[in-house]
């Protein structure tokens, strides 16, 4: 009436069950939460495999059930990075990467630290271990390019985008390019595509009709 315990360990969960069964035991699946990788494989046995018991022995078997699953918090968008990553901790969440946010993402209406975009989405279901990714604002956003431009529209499109500082200082046509339209910016400072904050000071040099 005696049979040795199968090794199962390691196993996917079906197979073990079928060759406890074969073996005239009557398997017992207990499930835990694991690494995504193993997912639906035997972890643990109990008896332990080649152990000696009775025919009909009901063996444990311990199945790795994946990590836990939860949803993307909504309402991370436009909060702080600090107040994200604290929500996102309480939703079971534990690999969370804070990244600063990429130019067409980072406006200067966004304030520093704040949260302009979510990875995976709000709302989403994903295990507990899958990395999101809170891209951040920096506050500052890459100068845009007005050379050419005249000195009005310039103007305009600088208070558009978001600059709160920005000057004129105007060149005689011997300081400046000898192609120069009239009243024309002919460079900035900084130039442009480089990183500038809405209170960074910007200095438009204009061509004047001297």
């Amino acid at each position: 009436n005696n049979v040795q315990v199968p090794q199962v360990v390691g196993l996917q969960e079906e197979a073990a069950q079928e060759q406890l069964t074969l073996a005239q035991l009557n398997p017992h699946a207990l499930r835990v939460a694991g690494p995504a990788e193993g997912k639906g494989t035997v972890i643990d046995q109990d008896p332990d495999g080649n152990t000696i018991v009775l025919v009909g022995s009901t063996v444990t078997i311990t199945i790795n059930d994946g990590p836990p699953v939860s949803t993307i918090p909504q309402g991370l968008v436009s909060k702080q990075q600090e107040e994200a990553i604290a929500l996102l901790k309480q939703a079971g969440f534990t690999k969370i990467e804070p990244l600063p946010a990429p130019a067409d993402l980072d406006t200067l209406n966004a304030k520093p630290g704040q949260v302009v975009r979510v990875v995976p989405e709000q709302g989403t279901q994903v295990s507990t271990d899958q990395q999101v990714t809170l891209y951040v604002a920096t506050g500052r956003t890459t100068m845009p390019n007005v050379v050419g431009l005249p000195r009005t529209t310039a103007l305009q499109s600088l208070a558009d985008a978001g600059y709160l500082n920005v000057s004129v200082t105007e060149l005689s046509y011997a300081e400046g390019p000898s192609d120069a339209v009239a009243d024309s910016v002919v460079r900035t400072s900084p130039e442009a595509a480089q990183a500038v904050s809405k209170t960074d000071r910007i200095v438009l040099y204009v061509a004047t009709r001297e």
